[in-house]
């Protein structure tokens, strides 16, 4: 008998092609950050979760600088840098050994950098200092295209003065450079940012794209004494879960739905679909509707084992059919009901919802690192306290269909609503009988 050698091996060319087709370029850059907010993460052991509610400047010395034209792609940090065993080992092998993938990062799966500058262009440099030695790679992705084994090579110096990653990407894809010479392109990249690390950049990480500076967008809830948001957190399978939702303040109107983020990163905003329970028959939760639209909830997942959070490959949405995400979901539509019953009913037009309306156009804006509570339920009004406290009470009662048309007949209106016959029969009561 003769043994078969079979090739099984992966082609380079299609592997590339594969792992790069599903990533926007925006995400892509995205991904370059976390792998310096990973890295700022490590040296700092900043904590996303007690960073939001406990906003510092903790990261305020850390810098990420992205620069980009038509010719070339740049990000540099100042963070720790990458060693001499991890360059080896573990920062260019294309994908992480579970047992590798641990701490409170954004590094999940192991391809978010070379996924990301093999999308960009075909020349890669690669120079990380750390305190100990310069670490220097090149890539010509063509030239790798046609090499049979997947390793890189790279060069190691003396130690730089100074500690930090810079990646620099040029010969860029076709696409790539009507990107970046896209006036719109680098707004579009900015608000992503905006976003993505608002609680990195509450406290105090710089991001700076073509010299613009990051500003963190982090919407903020309303409340007052007689309205409070919901909040709940639990643990399940080593990841803590926070989750807070209420009502919107006037002018953040827009910055409505569900929020949810992994280790502080956001992976979906203001979502309003059925990924976050919205028209779910099964969850009983209706349709997001402009009648609700002050709704606003926020998520979040903290582990130091990353694999179990639930995102995507992309960490541009949540991964559905995670077990962790599933039980997070069912609290999310639990919080979130008698919230929006209770925006329902407010949208409705009468009269006695005004004095309600008019309470929540002057709520406070709450940052969310004031509400440290754990446990909470949703706090509103009732619909009649306000106007009880002006003597005033609202009556509902059934009556005969035949005695209500008896009445329009008499009153000559055949149109007249059923609230304003209620009044007239009322206040005819009191004029003649009181």
């Amino acid at each position: 008998m003769t043994k078969l050698s079979i090739k099984a091996d992966p082609s380079k060319k299609f592997f590339i092609e594969m792992l790069t087709r599903d990533i926007s370029l925006i995400d892509g850059i995205l991904d370059l950050i976390d792998n310096s907010v990973d890295s700022i993460i490590k040296d700092s052991n900043f904590n996303p979760m007690k960073g939001l509610f406990d906003s510092t400047a903790s990261l305020e010395k850390y810098k990420i600088s992205i620069n980009f034209n038509s010719k070339s792609f740049t990000i540099i940090d100042n963070s720790i840098g990458v060693t001499k065993r991890d360059a080896e080992n573990k920062v260019f092998k294309f994908g992480f050994e579970q047992a590798d993938n641990k701490g409170a990062g954004l590094s999940v799966y192991g391809i978010g950098m070379k996924r990301s500058f093999l999308k960009i262009g075909k020349k890669i440099s690669f120079q990380s200092r750390n305190n100990k030695e310069t670490i220097d790679v090149k890539i010509n992705v063509l030239g790798w295209l046609r090499r049979t084994k997947w390793d890189f090579s790279g060069d190691i110096s003396n130690a730089s003065r100074t500690t930090g990653t810079t990646i620099q990407v040029s010969d860029l894809y076709d696409n790539v450079k009507s990107n970046f010479k896209d006036p719109t392109f680098r707004k579009r990249l900015l608000d992503k940012i905006n976003a993505t690390y608002g609680i990195f950049l509450l406290n105090k990480l710089k991001i700076e794209v073509n010299n613009e500076k990051a500003v963190p967008i982090m919407p903020k809830i309303a409340r007052t004494k007689k309205i409070k948001p919901s909040i709940s957190s639990f643990t399940i399978d080593e990841v803590k879960v926070k989750i807070i939702a209420g009502i919107t303040h006037e002018d953040s109107k827009s910055l409505n739905g569900w929020y949810i983020f992994c280790n502080g990163r956001l992976i979906l905003g203001g979502d309003t679909t059925e990924k976050t329970g919205w028209g779910n028959t099964n969850l009983k939760l209706r349709q997001f509707h402009p009648s609700i639209n002050r709704f606003v909830g926020f998520v979040y997942f903290e582990s130091t084992k990353v694999s179990l959070l639930p995102w995507t490959t992309t960490k541009d949405g949540v991964n559905f059919n995670s077990r962790i995400y599933q039980h997070a979901l069912g609290e999310m539509v639990k919080i979130a009901q008698p919230i929006v019953s209770y925006l329902t009913k407010l949208y409705r037009q009468e009269p006695r919802m005004e004095s309600l309306r008019s309470m929540i156009k002057v709520t406070d804006e709450v940052p969310l690192n004031t509400l440290k509570i754990k446990q909470q339920s949703f706090v509103s009004p009732a619909f009649d306290d306000i106007n009880a406290k002006k003597g005033k009470q609202r009556i509902s009662y059934m009556v005969p269909l035949s005695d209500l048309k008896k009445i329009k007949k008499i009153i000559g209106n055949s149109n007249i609503s059923n609230a304003e016959i209620g009044k007239k029969t009322f206040y005819y009561f009191i004029e003649y009988e009181a």
